[in-house]
């Protein structure tokens, strides 16, 4: 199925906060161009990462997809955002970050405070057809703007963003949660594969605290 972005109106309201304003304008890397576990493990990581902060401008009642029914999938309704949705958001992504962290990071012992890592959904769509036994094919499509804080001077050092998706090209049975995990994991694995950012994880981090200006 076809995943497009949010109507212009959501990333206006996105663009009133001053933070979703500056991710917004951020290059987005393509999760089919980097390979985060290979780049992430060549080298050791002296130091590491929290994510602290998930936020998103989303109100409840905004459009986020479409739910498709019937054995052609002709019949069509909106899905919308929820505070049910939001809670799960601000639920996964943290865990999904620490995981995908951990697996691309070798176990030594890290060295200094973490670096903060402040994340801001700008775009989530779904796009599925239901079919019998709860069984679902389609997309779950997420945008994630990422800002990383230095812990000593709490200023914004870095800055990225990134996109991930999960498909079911035929009908499966699996939770809305599994799939939006799926997704914000291959968010995050791209992150984790940006050059820039490991080289933060590293000794000459303080070198790069200017390379991303606000």
């Amino acid at each position: 199925m076809h995943t497009f972005r949010i109507d212009s109106y959501r990333t206006l309201a996105a663009l009133a906060l001053s933070s979703a304003a500056v991710l917004a304008l951020m290059p987005v890397a393509k999760a089919a161009d980097v390979d985060a576990v290979t780049v992430a493990r060549s080298a050791a990581a002296p130091r590491g990462a929290v994510l602290t902060e998930v936020r998103t401008a989303f109100v409840d009642g905004d459009r986020i997809g479409s739910v498709h029914g019937g054995s052609d999938c002709s019949a069509s309704g909106d899905r919308e955002w929820s505070q049910l949705i939001r809670r799960r958001i601000e639920t996964e992504m943290p865990q999904v970050f620490r995981e995908e962290l951990a697996k691309a990071t070798p176990a030594a012992v890290s060295k200094g405070a973490p670096l903060k890592v402040e994340a801001f959904l700008n775009d989530i769509h779904v796009d599925v057809c239901q079919a019998a036994a709860g069984a679902w094919r389609g997309e779950f499509y997420v945008q994630v703007g990422w800002r990383i804080v230095a812990p000593d001077s709490g200023r914004v050092i870095y800055q990225a963003s990134t996109e991930g998706s999960f498909t079911h090209a035929s009908p499966q049975r699996a939770s809305s949660a599994t799939a939006l995990r799926q997704a914000f994991g291959v968010a995050v694995r791209s992150l984790l594969a940006d050059r820039r950012f490991v080289a933060m994880l590293q000794d000459n981090a303080p070198q790069l605290a200017l390379a991303e200006p606000i």
